[in-house]
């Protein structure tokens, strides 16, 4: 039986992205803040980390990690704040869309 698994509405850039990720090295993206009225970062990891660490941001976690600041935290739309997603799901459950017209970036 097959499971009912969600799809991810991604633009060619995100999925581009996500597949330069995973060449890479990372296997998780994340977001969150680098202050409290800080707009989100987008976060990648090589290894997902537990909720708690997210909260510190993923400069504590001394692994192969990194975040970009700026117009990336407006990408992936459906990413928020303490949730990571594996790269490998999102590439196998997505659609990509030609153009951002719905994602206002």
């Amino acid at each position: 039986m097959e499971e009912n698994k969600q799809k991810y509405e991604l633009t060619k850039f995100e999925h581009e992205l996500l597949v330069f990720l995973q060449t890479e090295g990372y296997n998780y993206i994340a977001k969150d803040s680098s202050g409290e009225f800080a707009p989100p970062r987008l976060v990648a990891c090589d290894k997902k980390l537990p909720y708690h660490n997210l909260s510190g941001m993923f400069t504590t976690y001394k692994s192969n990690a990194f975040h970009i600041e700026g117009p990336f935290g407006k990408l992936f739309k459906f990413v928020w704040g303490g949730n990571q997603f594996e790269i490998q799901e999102l590439l196998e459950n997505c659609e990509v869309t030609d153009h951002d017209s719905k994602r206002n970036v």
